[in-house]
């Protein structure tokens, strides 16, 4: 009996802090993991920073693949999985996001647009000749601030990031929505991620806790109210919970989890 190609996985804002904790743990375990980055040098730079020399190898089991998130035809040339062209692959990791500017931030639709894309990419995959198998877990980065069922933020948040923050939460929102809508169709299995302020702090030990909404129910559990969170941290949780978790992380798909100190 031949063994089955190893659980393979699309990152998209693979040199973001979130995927990028998350890619090198799935690295770590075998996993085959893609990542489609519009500058592949930044991620072999980022990787070789973190694991030895510049001039070392990247993994074996990593694909880099030059291409826009944006862009359904990028998208679609990595959804099929790397070892069994008859398979999707079993996961998306989705953690793109603007960047800050001294006007706002550099494209207010970023996430919305990325997520349509990859929607789209993968709607196309399916209705195309080779009809691959499969219903890939996504698992999306969003932010707290964003919900609409309960509080998420201490209060003294509440003004900043409605200042500052406005803009970007709705781009999340509208993300969101097309991930839940895209699980209510059945194209996907998903899991919404919202930490609390994103830090470059180290991971820790025992400090992460974790709540969940179900926007389609509309019910929460106890959500925890905190300032902050690291990163490298919710990349953790994204991989302890969502990619090895208990059958394979069950427990949280149709959830949004909520992450803070």
């Amino acid at each position: 009996m031949s063994t089955p190609p190893t659980k393979a996985i699309l990152f998209l804002g693979a040199t973001g802090g979130v995927a990028l904790s998350t890619l090198r743990r799935c690295l770590s375990a075998g996993y085959s993991c893609i990542a489609l980055c519009r500058n592949p040098a930044t991620l072999s730079n980022l990787l070789s920073s973190s694991s030895g020399p510049s001039d070392a190898a990247l993994p074996s089991n990593l694909t880099i693949v030059q291409g826009n998130a944006h862009s359904a035809s990028s998208l679609a040339a990595c959804l099929v999985h790397p070892n069994d062209p008859t398979r999707l692959v079993d996961a998306v990791i989705f953690s793109i996001g603007a960047k800050p500017t001294l006007s706002g931030i550099d494209d207010p639709h970023v996430c919305e647009k990325g997520m349509s894309a990859l929607l789209e990419a993968l709607r196309a995959v399916r209705a195309g000749e080779a009809n691959p198998s499969g219903k890939p877990r996504l698992v999306a980065v969003s932010s707290t601030g964003v919900g609409t069922l309960g509080r998420e933020l201490p209060w003294a948040m509440v003004p900043m990031y409605k200042l500052l923050l406005g803009q970007a939460h709705k781009d999340k929102r509208a993300m969101e929505s097309l991930v839940v809508e895209a699980g209510k169709k059945g194209e996907v299995e998903w899991t919404i991620i919202r930490g609390s302020l994103y830090t470059d702090g180290p991971a820790t030990e025992g400090k992460v806790r974790a709540g969940w909404e179900d926007p389609v129910a509309g019910t929460r559990g106890q959500v925890p109210i905190g300032y902050t969170i690291s990163r490298e941290d919710v990349g953790k949780w994204v991989f302890e919970k969502c990619v090895e978790g208990e059958g394979d992380g069950r427990e949280w798909v149709g959830k949004v989890a909520v992450l803070t100190y």
